[in-house]
């Protein structure tokens, strides 16, 4: 039988809903006395969590398929190993929300996974079931190639600057944001890329890995680009330093892997201040990963 919320452990999210409402209204207002950049208005929400599906499947209105890049992984006496990287192809139903909505229960996020797991739910059973439990935004981080003269492959990464009021601040990432209603993810994709970088994409490489960012409802999609040979990066107020900068995509690998000597010095050598063993965002790192070194390799 799968796992269904009972009336009681209901009630207990009801409260914990209210109480995080409360608390995030009165931190909005301590955000913008202290300067941070907050935007309110219409995002795309997702209504269910993505299920397979397949070409013969009928398309419905507001809804968004895509090809899912994954480890497919296999027990091998007391270690899990990896047996490849598959493409599943999936499906879910997309409504709206606003980032206020969702911002002012990002608190209830941690509390009610944690409450479902005691009451015996699965980690699955909770991603299943949040998107009926809490406004759930879905965005896009996106993973934009070029290759310099000698033919070695770059990425653009950035640390998310401190006038930001996300929970991914002074974290490396790669350039994305939201997904806005009436918009596909790719669409999404290359909108962020000329907002946050001024840089064209010129092509999108087929599917997605997914991330989960850890303290509230929201999943990330990450995907690859190739990005137009010229053209400068702009500068950004959502990045540290005023803006994303060109990495060596083995020092991006290399920084998720724990090693981050190499990405470190990029941001040195361009004058930004960055401290050793600056972390990759949590949603970000390991789709990251799982598309630089398996699916779309340098």
């Amino acid at each position: 039988m799968p796992y269904s919320i009972s009336s009681k452990v209901q009630e207990t999210i009801d409260r914990i809903k209210e109480e995080a409402y409360a608390k995030a209204k009165a931190k909005e207002d301590d955000d913008i006395a202290s300067g941070k950049k907050l935007f309110d208005g219409p995002q795309a929400a997702m209504l269910s969590w993505p299920s397979l599906s397949s070409l013969e499947d009928t398309a419905v209105p507001d809804e968004e398929r895509f090809y899912w890049w994954h480890e497919d992984t296999v027990i091998v006496g007391t270690e899990q190993k990896l047996r490849c990287v598959r493409a599943d192809s999936m499906r879910f139903s997309r409504g709206e929300t606003t980032y206020f909505s969702a911002r002012r229960f990002w608190d209830a996020f941690a509390l009610i996974r944690a409450l479902l797991l005691e009451d015996g739910a699965t980690v699955e059973d909770f991603l299943r079931l949040g998107p009926t439990l809490l406004p759930w935004t879905f965005g896009i981080l996106t993973l934009a190639r070029r290759w310099d003269a000698n033919g070695e492959s770059h990425v653009l990464v950035g640390i998310r600057s401190k006038e930001l009021a996300g929970r991914h601040v002074g974290t490396v990432s790669f350039p994305g944001g939201l997904v806005k209603p009436g918009e596909t993810i790719e669409q999404a994709a290359r909108r962020q890329m000329k907002e946050e970088c001024g840089i064209e994409l010129t092509g999108m490489c087929p599917g997605y890995a997914i991330g989960h960012h850890p303290n509230a409802g929201s999943t990330t999609f990450v995907s690859v680009a190739d990005a137009a040979s010229s053209g400068d990066v702009t500068d950004s107020f959502e990045w540290k330093g005023g803006k994303a900068l060109w990495a060596p995509v083995a020092s991006v690998l290399k920084a998720i892997e724990g090693d981050t000597t190499a990405m470190v010095d990029v941001f040195r050598k361009a004058g930004h201040d960055v401290n050793e063993g600056a972390p990759i965002a949590p949603d970000a790192a390991d789709p990251a990963r799982i598309l630089l070194k398996y699916v779309y390799p340098a």
